[in-house]
């Protein structure tokens, strides 16, 4: 009977014991956020891909632009259906050149960022990086969770390979 009694005890010491550790281990989470925008806007490959983006863009919207004045040129002997069609269509594919090339440079810059954002979380022993954006996701953050400054900082150096 003693003998129960001992290994009943010790089993609720060892369960208690067991809880306290897990419950220890949560409380040291490291947990903290950045602001998605801020990193995305702040990164070198966005602000190198923009003005490459812009360039080409550019170039496609002269085309465009081109074709817009020979169409609205009183003096001009183009037949202007037809190059209403061409001005159309043409207009149509720069639009979707510059969505299919944002959209396409974004997975980019974001893959790249979510390679680094693993780096950055070992490097800092953050067990969670939360990503933020105003008004969407993270209800609430302090500001001392808010790694954001320090998290450009480290992508912008493994980007320029200072890391």
């Amino acid at each position: 009977m003693k003998r129960n009694v001992i290994l009943l005890i010790t089993g609720f010491l060892l369960v208690l014991v067991l809880v306290f550790c897990l419950y220890i281990k949560t409380i040291t989470t490291s947990v903290v956020y950045v602001d998605n925008q801020k990193v995305f806007d702040g990164f070198n490959m966005t602000k190198e891909l923009k003005v490459v983006g812009e360039k080409e863009l550019a170039a496609k919207k002269k085309a465009v632009d081109s074709l817009y004045l020979l169409l609205n040129d009183p003096n001009s002997k183009e037949a202007s259906e037809p190059l209403m069609k061409l001005f159309i269509a043409e207009r149509d594919k720069l639009e979707y050149y510059n969505t299919a090339y944002s959209n396409e440079q974004s997975l980019k810059i974001w893959s790249r960022i979510d390679s680094y954002g693993k780096d950055f979380s070992k490097e800092n022993h953050y067990d969670i990086i939360l990503g933020a954006q105003p008004g969407q996701n993270l209800i609430f953050g302090e500001d001392g969770k808010n790694v954001t400054s320090k998290f450009i900082e480290f992508i912008n150096k493994k980007y320029e390979g200072a890391q």
